[in-house]
C-alpha cells in the first residue's frame, strides 16, 4: 500500500467518512493523488463510495485564447489609435483576421459607420476602460467559478468560447472494517528500507509494508514531444535531398525581416496587428551598411517614396524563417563558380500576431530553404518541393497542391496547400518562388535563388489526425503517451 493510502485510510479511520475536500485539507495531498489512492484503496475492499452527476462549464480552445483580450476589444483598441493618429479606417480596411472583432464591436454597438468610415461611439470608447463583463464572465469560467453571469455564460456558449460538461462526482468516500484492520500507525509503518534505518537500527520492532511483486506495472518510456519528432523528420529529409543546414536569430531588426526583402515599409505586415515588436531593446544599429545603402536605393527607386532608415532599426521577433534566407543568399552569393548550385534549410519558430484558431496560432514552427545557382527556373523549385512531400508525407503527398500566387520578395510566386480531409478544407502551407533580382543585386549577388516557407505544425495537425493545432501543444501526458506515431 502507497504511503499516501496509509494517510487517507488512518484519517478515514478516525472520522468514519469524508468528502474529497476534508480530505483534501486534512491530509494535504491535491485532488489527483486522493482519486488514485482512493481507487487503491477500493480496489483493495479498504473503502467504498457514493458518486453524485455534477455539471460545469469548461472554456473550449477558442475561449482559452480569449482570456487575456477578445477580438472586439483588441479592434477597438486597434480603432482608437487610428482616430489618435487621424487615420481613416474604412470597412474594407478590416483585415480578415479582424473581421470577428468588427463583426462583434459593431453588434455590441460599440462602432458605427457614418460616411463610410468607421468611428468609436462613447461606449466603444468606455469599454476599454470598465472592463468587458464578456471577458470576466469567461476568465469566472476558467479558474472554475460558479459565480459568472448567466446571461454572460449563454453568450459565451453561444459563441463556442466555453460547454457544459457533465461529470461524475466522488460524494462521500467511507472506510469498511476490512480497512479498519490495515491501518498501522504511519510511524510504525516502513515503506521504503534506506541506509540510516538500517544503520540506527529504526527498523526494530516496526510494520514492514509489504512488497507485491506480482503488482500489475505499465511503463511509460520517454518519448519526444511529437512537434521534435516531426522537425527531425524534415530535417532528415532535406539532408538526404543534399542540403544543409543554416541557422539564425529568432530577434532582428525589421531591416532584415521586411526591408531586404522589399517590404513597403507602410506595408500592413508591419503593423502591430500582425508583428511582435520588442521594447526592450526596442531597435538595433543595422552593421551591415553598404548593404543597407543598396536596400534604400532599391526601395525608393522601385516603391517612389522616402526609406527611413529609423523605421528599419526596430527590433521584431521574425515572422518567417526567409530572414536566415537573406543573410544567407549575402553570405554565398559570390562562392568559386564550381560551388554552385548551394542548397540550404532551416527550420525554427517564426511568430504573427494572430488569433488562434483551428489552424492559427501565434508562433509555430516553419522549414524555409533556398538554393543558389545559375540557370533555375520554377520547374527546379516545384520538383525539390515534392520531392521532399513524398519523402515527408509518403502516401500522403498526393494531398499536396501548388498555385500561383504573390509575395514582394519573390517573382514569380506560389502557394502551397494541403488538403484536409477531415475539416473538409484547403489548408495553405506556405509560400514558394525565386527571389526578385533587386533583392538578389541589394544583397551582393547576380546569381538566381529559389526560396520556400513551409508551415510545419500545420502538416503535423493532419498526421496527428488531430481537430485543432492547439492540441499539438497542450502538453497532456495521457495524450503524448498515447498519440499516433508520426
Amino acid at each position: 500500500m502507497h504511503r499516501h493510502s496509509v494517510v487517507v485510510l488512518s484519517y478515514l479511520k478516525k472520522k468514519g467518512s469524508s468528502s474529497l475536500d476534508e480530505l483534501e485539507k486534512a491530509t494535504g495531498l491535491n485532488v489527483d493523488q486522493l482519486m488514485w489512492n482512493v481507487e487503491e484503496l477500493k480496489a483493495l475492499g479498504a473503502v467504498t463510495y457514493m458518486k453524485r452527476q455534477d455539471s460545469a462549464f469548461h472554456l473550449t480552445a477558442e475561449g482559452l485564447s480569449y482570456t487575456d483580450t477578445f477580438p472586439e476589444e483588441r479592434f477597438v483598441q486597434m480603432l482608437l489609435i487610428a482616430e489618435r493618429e487621424g487615420k481613416a479606417v474604412r470597412p474594407a480596411d478590416v483585415k480578415e483576421n479582424e473581421k470577428i472583432g468588427f463583426l462583434w464591436a459593431k453588434k455590441n454597438g460599440w462602432i458605427v459607420i457614418e460616411d463610410s468610415l468607421l468611428r468609436l461611439t462613447e461606449q466603444g470608447k468606455r469599454i476599454l476602460g470598465s472592463g468587458y463583463p464578456l471577458r470576466n464572465a469567461l476568465n469566472a469560467v476558467a479558474v472554475g467559478s460558479i459565480d459568472a453571469d448567466r446571461k454572460m455564460l449563454d453568450i459565451l456558449k453561444g459563441r463556442g468560447l466555453c460547454e457544459l460538461k457533465e461529470k461524475s462526482v466522488i460524494d462521500r468516500i467511507s472506510v469498511t472494517e476490512h480497512g479498519r484492520s490495515l491501518v498501522i500507525d504511519v510511524k510504525e509503518r516502513i515503506m521504503e528500507l534506506d541506509r540510516e534505518t538500517i544503520l540506527t537500527g529504526n527498523w526494530k520492532g516496526k510494520h514492514f509494508e509489504e512488497y507485491d511483486i506480482k503488482a500489475s506495472a505499465r511503463l511509460y518510456p520517454g518519448r519526444m514531444h511529437p512537434m521534435h519528432d516531426f522537425i527531425d523528420r524534415v530535417k532528415e529529409a532535406w539532408l538526404s535531398m543534399g542540403f544543409s543546414e543554416a541557422d539564425g536569430p529568432v530577434v532582428n531588426p525589421a531591416f532584415w525581416n521586411f526591408d531586404v526583402l522589399f517590404t513597403p515599409q507602410d506595408h500592413p505586415a508591419r503593423d502591430a496587428h500582425d508583428t511582435f515588436f520588442l521594447t526592450n531593446p526596442m531597435e538595433r544599429e543595422i552593421r551591415e551598411k553598404k548593404v543597407a545603402g543598396q536596400v534604400k536605393r532599391m526601395h525608393e527607386s522601385n516603391w517612389k517614396g522616402k526609406w527611413d532608415y529609423q523605421t528599419s532599426k526596430r527590433h521584431v521577433l521574425r515572422t518567417h524563417n526567409t530572414v536566415v534566407s537573406a543573410r544567407e543568399i549575402m553570405e554565398l552569393g559570390n562562392l568559386d563558380s564550381g560551388s554552385y548550385p548551394v542548397k540550404r534549410f532551416f527550420t525554427g519558430r517564426v511568430f504573427r500576431n494572430e488569433s488562434p484558431d483551428y489552424k492559427h496560432l501565434a508562433e509555430f514552427y516553419q522549414s524555409e530553404g533556398i538554393i543558389i545557382g545559375d540557370e533555375l527556373s520554377l520547374s527546379n523549385l516545384i520538383y525539390e518541393l515534392r520531392e521532399f512531400f513524398g519523402r515527408v508525407l509518403e502516401r500522403d503527398a498526393g494531398q499536396i497542391r501548388i498555385r500561383p500566387s504573390y509575395f514582394p520578395f519573390t517573382e514569380p510566386s506560389l502557394e502551397v496547400f494541403y488538403f484536409d480531409k477531415r475539416h473538409n478544407d484547403f489548408v495553405e502551407l506556405g509560400g514558394a518562388g525565386i527571389i526578385r533580382r533587386e533583392i538578389c543585386e541589394a544583397l551582393g549577388t547576380k546569381k538566381r535563388v529559389l526560396a520556400w516557407g513551409l508551415g510545419l505544425d500545420r502538416l503535423l495537425l493532419n498526421l496527428l489526425e488531430l481537430d485543432d493545432i492547439n492540441e499539438i501543444y497542450s502538453n497532456k501526458i495521457s495524450w503524448l503517451r498515447e498519440r499516433n506515431e508520426v
